[in-house]
């Protein structure tokens, strides 16, 4: 239950950082903090989900982080 308020509350003062920092995302104060409570529950709910087995393929070795990147053509 904690780390579900933690969530909503981090993702809420991200919200509003983010609004602040960058005009072209900025939703107003209330915007702000109801899309960073969904982000915030949502993905924190994801990452706490995914972390075991990250960690878990980190330990066995066999973690690869790829990045590819398409030429112009």
């Amino acid at each position: 239950m904690e780390q579900i308020l933690i969530n909503l509350i981090a993702g809420a003062l991200g919200g509003v950082g983010t609004g602040k920092a960058s005009p072209n995302f900025d939703l107003g104060t209330i915007g702000n903090i109801i899309s960073g409570l969904i982000g915030g529950g949502v993905l924190g709910q994801i990452a706490t989900l995914m972390l075991p087995s990250v960690v878990a393929a980190a330990q066995s070795g066999n973690l690869s982080i790829v990045a590819g990147c398409r030429g112009i053509d």
